[in-house]
């Protein structure tokens, strides 16, 4: 690629392979207005020029020219390929307002805009909502076992998205669309198929959890200019343009203008899950960095995210250490031990407690750099530590330098 590019990356893809820095979509500069003279590269339509007549200048000869395409996307598909050319001398390329991106490996200058006679909005046409037909929520049914599948898609948890909550049961709450069923049919899907509006009710890309009292009483029927969570904004209004992307519904200003908003505040559309507070969780940290030596204690600190019941030294394990001084310093959530280095090797502890796990490695006794390895000079001090002082053994010398000689 020349210049920008644009790659979509599709959930049914392998594997990704780049030979460049990429920068996701969303943190991408948007031009402050189109485009109107352009470098090689790709450009994205109405985002990043207009539609319009583009003009360019090559060389006569086919090694002068310039190659160009129009495109549908851009994942690198071939049939997402509308129009291309290996132009030579003076040439033009019209970009059609259903267009979504341009490729030039030459300067190109808008000459001429088109006048489509409709606004677009991120490749949405902007227009009022209209009700072409009757609105009818049993056109638009679906079976409850879409809840398992938005369960399975959240990675197993029943949790509402637009408020943080975790929930015990899904019989406590909703299937929530995102674009409402009847926002979405008086948005384009009063004039499709049966079978459209079936696969809109049922798409897990629209649909999410939420309690009853969100969902009945809070968003409704609401759009996004009427109504936003709480929680996971950048999420869900990314996932609002991407449904009505998905069935081409169109969407109006106002409704355009609250999600820009909301964009402009946004560094990611990844949903934020919020710890559960009823999933035990545990930290272990010892403070500052201590020298591993043998027979010298180093003290370790448990934190569990709330009060537990339980808990004692019988569920920690050491391995070249050993366990002692088990104290409950805080009210059942806070713990400290001591942890004494008695081998020659990586001391590590471990606790496991109900829900709650964690580990923590000490180091190896003498490697004082930290750097998993034992040197020289730190089989120099472990040697002198055996001969005047004592606090090693003649075997732990000997597995000192064993480590120090073969790893």
């Amino acid at each position: 690629a020349r210049g920008q590019f644009y790659v979509e990356v599709k959930s049914t893809d392998s594997y990704f392979t780049v030979g460049c820095e990429v920068t996701p979509l969303a943190e991408w500069p948007v031009p402050s207005q189109a485009l109107t003279t352009l470098e090689p590269g790709m450009y994205l339509v109405d985002r990043d020029i207009s539609p319009g007549t583009y003009s360019g200048q090559a060389g006569d000869g086919i090694l002068d020219s310039c190659y160009w395409e129009r495109l549908s996307g851009v994942s690198g598909d071939f049939t997402e390929l509308i129009e291309n050319d290996i132009a030579t001398g003076t040439y033009s390329v019209v970009v059609e307002d259903t267009d979504f991106a341009l490729t030039t490996g030459c300067s190109l200058s808008l000459v001429e805009t088109i006048d489509t006679g409709t606004s677009t909005w991120r490749g949405l046409t902007i227009a009022a909502e209209n009700r072409c037909s009757p609105y009818d929520s049993n056109d638009y049914r679906y079976p409850q076992s879409v809840e398992a599948q938005i369960v399975a898609d959240m990675g197993g948890i029943i949790y509402g998205p637009y408020t943080g909550t975790h929930f015990d049961s899904t019989s406590e709450t909703d299937i929530e669309h995102m674009v409402a069923r009847s926002e979405a049919h008086d948005s384009g899907l009063c004039d499709v198929t049966s079978a459209t509006r079936t696969q809109f009710s049922r798409d897990l890309l629209n649909l999410t959890l939420a309690s009853p009292t969100v969902n009945r009483h809070q968003k409704r029927a609401k759009d996004a200019a009427e109504w936003l969570p709480d929680l996971n904004q950048c999420w869900f209004a990314d996932r609002v343009v991407k449904v009505r992307q998905e069935y081409d519904l169109t969407i109006d200003q106002t409704e355009a203008d609250a999600l820009d908003a909301v964009f402009d505040g946004c560094t990611s559309f990844e949903m934020i899950v919020t710890p559960d507070p009823d999933q035990l969780s545990l930290t272990m940290t010892v403070a500052g960095t201590p020298q591993v030596r043998i027979g010298t204690a180093i003290e370790v600190t448990a934190s569990f995210s709330t009060s537990t019941s339980g808990f004692t030294d019988a569920a920690i394990t050491s391995v070249n250490g050993s366990v002692s001084n088990f104290t409950d310093s805080d009210g059942d959530a806070i713990y400290t031990f001591d942890v004494t280095p008695n081998a020659i090797g990586v001391v590590t502890v471990a606790i496991s407690h109900g829900d709650a796990s964690a580990n923590l490695s000490l180091g190896i006794p003498y490697d004082d750099d930290g750097s998993g390895a034992i040197s020289r000079a730190e089989v120099i001090t472990a040697i002198g530590d055996y001969l005047f002082s004592g606090l090693l053994t003649r075997d732990q010398v000997i597995a000192l330098i064993s480590l120090y000689l073969f790893g």
